[in-house]
């Protein structure tokens, strides 16, 4: 039984291989893996420095930002807060005395 597996393998391109020449075949597959390997590791290296030469740069640039923006004042937001409001306000306190006296005069001749 043995011997009818040996027969049952496909032969690789049509040619027929001996073990040695099967067993040089797979340890050339296995060199060109490690070498593929090595390569991808080098590679990954690579990319990892680049990482953080990037984030490097980018902590660098996000310094320069900050020290070229000027910080917000809290004068400045605080005026611009009640600036904003003032209209609306104003608006509201209208309404609700149009309401008030709207009501009065439906209760004094109602």
């Amino acid at each position: 039984m043995a011997g009818n597996s040996e027969w049952s393998e496909v032969p690789e391109n049509g040619i027929t291989l001996g073990p040695e020449e099967a067993l040089l075949r797979e340890i050339e597959k296995n060199k060109a893996l490690k070498v593929e390997k090595l390569g991808l590791k080098n590679e990954i290296e690579k990319l990892r420095l680049e990482n953080s030469n990037l984030s490097k740069e980018n902590r660098n640039l996000n310094q320069k930002i900050k020290q070229f923006t000027p910080p917000k004042s809290q004068e400045s937001s605080i005026t611009s807060g009640k600036t904003t409001p003032k209209p609306l306000s104003k608006f509201l306190i209208s309404i609700a005395v149009t309401a008030t006296f709207i009501l009065f005069l439906f209760f004094l001749f109602f």
